[in-house]
């Protein structure tokens, strides 16, 4: 045996036998306690608050993991500008697990550069870090996130940040740069008629200017408020020459503004009207417009032309010049007004013939404010019923015989409308007094002044997403006049019809005071059909021509405010000319279905 051992010992050890199986188990040591834990270098931050954020205690089991874990708890609360490796010492006791800390300072001072659309007092509301506390990373982040999104909420842009190696100084200085976004280039594309020249002058966004959103989203809307567009595209933003300036692109889709038509029309006063029209809303590519009308036949089977011209600039100045001349026929109602013990009638044949000329000059102050001055003169005779005699009555006489009036307009409005043709939200408030002379042949001559007041809301959740979209909107609309000296009949203030107190007659009421107002709730049943629902409540009244009357007394006219009320619903297609409108009203003397072209208001 003895002689075999060395041979054996030399075979296992070269491997030539399979290791014999090892029955007997290793026993594992007992896992390490956690003795203490020790924090140094804080100076101002409570031990007992660190302990607080991590799992490692005394008593527990000791894990590698665990504290690795823990420092980078320590590491989040914010206070520390740096965690040391955790040193780990093994004692009688068990495991004193130690962390080195370097606390950041007490903040003395906070500075903010490179603000300059919002004031600081503004930034420095929404500030967490204060001053006489040790500085936190994670309220500074807060505060960075803060400012970033007081400028997203007023409509700019832009990046705040600290130094990421030295956030505070020494000496407790923290300094928050602000760098906000520039506008490098603006843009435009997809114009082939209208110049450039023309878009650029209606954006308000302009190079070296900061980057407004709100500004930006009101220059979309304006370029479509041209109405020489069938879509304006929200602006892109592309990066600039660097991350603090932005390129802007406007991208437009023109639309066919030349028109020559011929046809028919149709409407609750006119009848029907045949028609030729040229009209052209971008003239020459520089957002002018020419126009000229004529209409043969109607309820009165006359002759009508308007000629317009409108240009948006005059030289190099904001003011622009409407030119509109014209002989027209008005329908003031929509069934027969005249009745005498000598003659009725059931016809419509009772209209106005108008000539005349209005220029008007507007200038804007501001983005939404604009002062308009119009000129105004017309010359006009009524056409009466066959067969009637005049004069009536002396009053009824008056109101038949044909005038004149010279006038000059001032108006004054703001309007914050997005899209104006169809708005979803902004107001539309309007003044005008109106002065000159009026002169009734073989009656009276003299000075006739007028004040009119027309205000109006629209209100929708949220913005437009696109110009084009539809919204569900409220809107509301009041008017009010007065106007004294001498004044004609046809002069007056007239209510009711499409266009004013809808269920009732077309200029149902007349006088020189005048009320009314509507409450209009608009929705979409799709991208070019709308519906609406109605409410309108109006009067005119203190006439000095009562007696235009019919024979079942429709037209009769009173003394004093009486308001009637109108309620409906109604229909809106969009075309390529304006939504037509169809309205079915309800009044106390019955209903009327109403058919015209563009919003009531």
């Amino acid at each position: 045996m003895n002689l075999w051992r060395p041979v054996l010992a030399l075979v296992l050890a070269a491997g030539l036998l399979p290791m014999l199986p090892v029955h007997a188990q290793e026993e594992t040591a007992p896992p390490q306690k956690v003795a203490r834990v020790v924090f140094r270098g804080n100076q101002r931050i409570p031990s007992d608050e660190i302990a607080k954020h991590i799992d490692t205690k005394p008593g527990q089991d000791y894990s590698p993991n665990g504290v690795l874990v823990d420092r980078r708890r320590i590491q989040a609360m914010g206070f520390f500008s740096d965690v040391s490796e955790p040193i780990i010492e093994t004692t009688p006791e068990g495991v004193v697990v130690t962390f080195d800390l370097k606390e950041y300072p007490v903040i003395k001072e906070i500075r903010i550069i490179g603000n300059k659309v919002i004031p600081e007092a503004d930034i420095r509301k929404v500030l967490v870090s204060k001053p006489g506390v040790v500085m936190n990373t994670q309220d500074v982040q807060k505060d960075l996130t803060a400012i970033e999104s007081l400028y997203t909420s007023r409509g700019f842009m832009a990046q705040a940040q600290v130094n990421p190696e030295e956030p505070i100084t020494p000496d407790g200085v923290l300094t928050i740069r602000i760098s906000e976004v520039m506008v490098e280039e603006v843009r435009v594309v997809g114009n082939k008629k209208t110049k450039t020249s023309v878009i650029l002058r209606e954006i308000r966004t302009k190079p070296g200017e900061p980057l407004d959103l709100k500004k930006l989203q009101r220059d979309t809307e304006r370029l479509f408020n041209l109405d020489i567009f069938e879509d304006v595209q929200p602006p892109n933003l592309e990066p600039g020459s660097d991350l603090a300036k932005a390129i802007v692109t406007f991208t437009v889709k023109e639309k066919k503004t030349g028109q020559l038509s011929l046809g028919l029309g149709f409407s609750s006063p006119q009848g029907l009207v045949g028609y030729t029209e040229y009209s052209e809303s971008n003239f020459r590519g520089l957002a002018e417009a020419i126009n000229a009308r004529l209409e043969l036949g109607g309820r009165a089977n006359k002759t009508s032309y308007e000629l317009g011209f409108y240009q948006p600039y005059l030289g190099h100045s904001n003011t622009s010049l409407s030119v509109q001349v014209f002989n027209k026929v008005i329908y003031r109602f929509a069934n027969a007004v005249i009745s005498s013990p000598s003659f009725t009638s059931d016809s419509n044949l009772f209209n106005e013939v108008r000539r005349g000329a209005l220029i008007t000059f507007s200038r804007p102050f501001s983005d939404n404010d604009t002062g308009v001055l119009s000129l105004r003169t017309e010359r006009w005779h009524l056409n009466l019923p066959e067969g009637l005699t005049v004069p009536i009555d002396p009053a009824l006489a008056e109101a038949f015989e044909p005038g004149s009036i010279d006038t000059a307009i001032l108006r004054g409005t703001r309007d914050t409308r997005d899209i104006r043709t169809n708005p979803a939200n902004g107001i539309y408030s309007s003044i005008a007094l109106e002065a000159g002379r009026a002169s009734i042949t073989g009656a009276q001559s003299g000075e006739i002044h007028k004040i009119s007041v027309d205000f109006r809301t629209y209100l929708s959740h949220g913005k437009r997403v696109s110009v084009t979209q539809q919204k569900r909107v409220l809107a509301m609309r009041l008017m009010l006049g007065y106007e004294g000296g001498v004044v004609p009949f046809v002069e007056q203030f007239f209510v009711g019809g499409a266009d004013s107190l809808r269920g009732y007659l077309e200029s149902r009421f007349w006088g020189t005071r005048m009320m009314l107002g509507s409450v209009e709730y608009r929705f979409p049943f799709g991208s070019s059909l709308q519906g609406v629902g109605f409410v309108d409540v109006g009067d005119a009244w203190g006439t000095r021509y009562p007696l235009v009357t019919d024979i079942q007394g429709r037209f009769t006219q009173h003394e004093g405010f009486h308001p009637r009320v109108g309620v409906g619903a109604g229909l809106r297609v969009t075309t390529p000319i304006g939504p037509l409108r169809l309205d079915y009203g309800v009044g106390s003397e019955g209903a009327h279905v109403h058919f015209s072209i563009g919003h009531a208001f």
